[in-house]
């Protein structure tokens, strides 16, 4: 990585941190999305007929896998707050931010806005194929405007690929479906109480 940098500015020893730092919530993610697929009798045969067709691909797009996990970051976002500064004023209907007014915008609130999202407590991937953000909904799952997530793209990239190979050899169940087979998605989930077994182990 380093001798890719030509300019010193760009300090490699400082990138590296920033993208390894992206897969500790990158990993919550793939569990979340695991989990879903397992409930979701759908999508999880779309994604094993998608994983069938790239058989002969070593690095295929896996575009609706990728899908489902970023639907799984609209909701459960592993970064629910955003942080910006106004440049200019803003005008509101109930006054105005001055310029240089720090703002946090709380994601959470905006990926499960069921007045502007119909399908906004359901798991629902298809609007991901090929995007990783959609600002014009307000789903920002790796951040927008002036500083994105640099890993915006490598990091569904490696999830997506390491799901394919555990997808491709085992059918994961998860031990506790009861969790989210309820109408309305919990606004929480905690990756670490999730846990699998193969279909195998399931008791009749």
């Amino acid at each position: 990585m380093a001798s890719h940098c030509s300019d010193p500015s760009q300090m490699p020893r400082h990138q590296l941190p920033q993208y390894l730092f992206a897969f500790d919530p990158g990993g919550m993610a793939t569990f979340r999305t695991l989990a879903m697929l397992s409930i979701n009798k759908d999508a999880r045969s779309r994604v094993l007929d998608e994983l069938a067709a790239a058989d002969a691909i070593s690095a295929p797009q896996l575009s609706f896998l990728r899908a489902c996990y970023l639907e799984s970051l609209r909701l459960w976002p592993t970064t629910p707050a955003i942080l910006r500064e106004t440049t200019q004023p803003v005008a509101w209907s109930e006054g105005q931010l001055d310029k240089g007014t720090h703002v946090t915008i709380f994601a959470p609130f905006l990926h499960r806005d069921d007045e502007t999202l119909p399908n906004a407590h359901s798991f629902d991937p298809s609007g991901w194929i090929d995007v990783v953000v959609r600002p014009d909904a307000g789903l920002v799952p790796f951040s927008y405007g002036p500083v994105p997530c640099p890993a915006a793209h490598f990091v569904p990239m490696i999830a997506s690929l390491a799901m394919r190979r555990l997808l491709s050899r085992l059918d994961l169940r998860l031990t506790e479906p009861n969790r989210l087979s309820s109408g309305r998605l919990p606004g929480t989930l905690d990756n670490f109480t999730l846990s699998f077994v193969t279909s195998d182990q399931l008791t009749p």
